[in-house]
This record gives C-alpha cells, structure tokens and sequence, in this order.
C-alpha cells in the first residue's frame, strides 16, 4: 500500500541523508529550524517504509517588479533501496496540488538533473558561467555579520532583475547559519557584498551583488588584494549561451492567474493555445494599463507550452525564440513582454 501524506519528523532526517548523505547533523538542524514549514513537507510510505520524501519553502518571488507568491520545491530524496520506482516522480505531482490548494501559482527550484523535473512541467530559466577573477587592484573589504546591512545591500542591488526572491530575516538567519557551517564568510566594501569561502587554491564565491557593475567587479578584486588567490564565481547569463551550468527552473502552477499577476507593457491582443501535461487551454489575453486581463475563446491560435510561456512572463525567454508561435504572436508577446535580467539565488 502507497500513501503520500506529511512528512513525520522522525522521518525527516534519514530521507534527507538519504539524497544528500554530504550535508551534516548541524546543517540539517539548521534547514529545518529556519527553511522548512512541517505543513509543506510530503512523504511517501509503501508497505510501512518511508521510501521518499521533498520539502516546499514558501517564498515571495518578485517578478518584473510584482511580488507573486510561490513554493521552492527542495529536498527531493528516495531512500537507495526505493529508487526507480517512481516514488519521487509521485511525490513531485502531489506536490504540485498541495501548491495549488494553498493558493501558490508558480513552484521553482534547484535541479540535480534538469531532464528529471522537466516531465512535471519545470522549465529552466536562469542559467550561470564559471568566471575567474585573477586581478589584485586595491579595494577594502572588511568581514560583517550584520544580516540587516547585507539585506540592505541586497535589496538596493537587486533592482532591475526579474524572479529573484524577498528575503525574509528567517532566511538571512538560514543563510549566514548555513555560510558558517561550512567555514564561508561575508564580506563588503561600500556598494557590495560577496558571501565567499577560502580553498586551497582560490577563494569559492557562493553569491555576490552590488549596485552596479563596476561596484561588483570592485569587489572580487578586493577579495582577490585580501586573500592573494583567484576569485572562482559565476555570473548569470542568456539561456542557451555555451560553457553554463544549470540553475533555476520554474513551473507555472496556474498560469491563467500568473497571466494576470505578472505585468504587462503596451495595449496589445494576443490568442494563445496553452499546453500543460494533457490539458490544453485556449485564451485571449488583453494587455491594458500594465496589467492583462484573461478570457476563453474557441478560435484556433499558435500553440505554446505553459512552461515556455512563463519563461516569456518572466523575462528569461524571447518570444520571438519560440519556434511554435508564427512571427505576428510572438512579436506581440515580446512587446507585451519584453527580455529582461533574472536572478536567484535560493537553493534550498
């Protein structure tokens, strides 16, 4: 017999050692004081046995300027014994309607493996590139643990990005307990802050940002003046660029209501024919006054994955990109929603 239901905490920790056996006591500790919610957990017994389990952490993500509330799907773990069953795959749909059920729209999160989440709907949309910073110039960079300043910090650079999520105090806490764990640190100069760890060989930057582009280059060479070693972090670029690694994927849980949420430029009229898993949505969507409003219709139009089309909303994806749109649609939605930065930093 299979049941899905809350994950009981006595279960909790194994079926974390289970998919991350590196992660220690003290950090699993941490993650459940400061990042999980008991009510968004979900496991999966069979036969008695507590074969799988995942985490969703609550979060507000801003996109094109516009909080939307969504879940961050982390901790996905089958034990070894129970794997290649489909467990993790069952725990991912009934994930995906406790999200619903609780009114969140739009699920996100860090992938082992991009080809395993893209089945239940989760599209990439953030991508990064290994960069070597090797330049010493002088810049002062002292250490903080000043949460308050870092969060200041972080909402004055954040500016002009899309998709990237509203810290809570709960987690900057997770986040510095999570750094001093394992032996990283902060650090700023007047315009930035990196959160960075020093390795044999250079100095592993975990996240950084500044009020501009010259404030953050600043800064890595200043990491670079203080530790004598190169600066390893990676920068957010384009889908599709060459040399990137995997990052944020996102999977639109109504996109009828995240239409109607996210922003919307121009006076435009588009009709569009949405597929998700075997459900098809026909709609019209009417962008006016920054917002788009949401009808049915009957009329054949281009057909477009619920995925992609998010990935449009949030500013990660061209329209014109989009090989199933004919040129007039997908020049309307680019306008309507036109390329902009995204970010996240979230992992967990």
């Amino acid at each position: 017999m299979i049941r899905i239901m809350k994950m009981p905490q006595s279960a909790a920790r194994r079926l974390w050692q289970a998919g991350f056996p590196e992660d220690s006591d003290a950090f699993f500790e941490s993650y459940r004081d400061l990042r999980s919610v008991e009510e968004y957990t979900l496991a999966l017994c069979a036969d008695d046995m507590w074969c799988a389990g995942l985490h969703i952490i609550p979060q507000t993500l801003c996109i094109r300027n516009t909080n939307i509330l969504s879940g961050m799907v982390a901790g996905v773990a089958t034990e070894p014994s129970c794997r290649k069953r489909g467990y993790a795959g069952r725990l991912m749909r009934a994930a995906g309607q406790l999200m619903r059920e609780h009114g969140i729209a739009l699920a996100v999160l860090d992938p082992f493996r991009e080809s395993f989440y893209e089945p239940f709907g989760y599209r990439t949309g953030t991508v990064y590139q290994d960069k070597i910073c090797d330049t010493a110039k002088m810049c002062p960079i002292r250490e903080t643990e000043d949460t308050e300043l870092l969060n200041n910090m972080y909402c004055a650079g954040i500016k002009g990005y899309s998709g990237y999520a509203a810290r809570t105090p709960r987690d900057w806490a997770f986040r510095m307990r999570d750094a001093q764990l394992d032996g990283a640190k902060a650090y700023v100069t007047h315009s930035a802050y990196a959160i960075a760890k020093e390795e044999d060989d250079c100095i592993r930057v975990w996240e950084y940002l500044g009020w501009d582009e010259a404030s953050r280059q600043a800064l890595l060479m200043g990491l670079c003046e203080k530790f004598g070693k190169p600066v390893h972090y990676s920068e957010p670029v384009a889908l599709g660029d060459a040399d990137t690694r995997h990052g944020a994927m996102y999977c639109p849980l109504d996109i009828e209501t995240l239409l109607t949420q996210i922003p919307a430029q121009g006076e435009h009229t588009v009709k569009l024919c949405i597929t998700q898993d075997e459900t098809v949505k026909r709609i019209v969507i009417t962008a006016s006054g920054g917002r788009a409003l949401v009808s049915s219709h009957e009329d054949s139009a281009c057909t477009i994955d619920a995925g992609e089309l998010f990935l449009i909303l949030l500013g990660a994806r061209d329209a014109r990109d989009v090989d199933s749109l004919d040129f007039d649609t997908a020049d309307t939605l680019s306008k309507m929603y036109p390329v902009c930065k995204t970010l996240l930093f979230e992992q967990y």
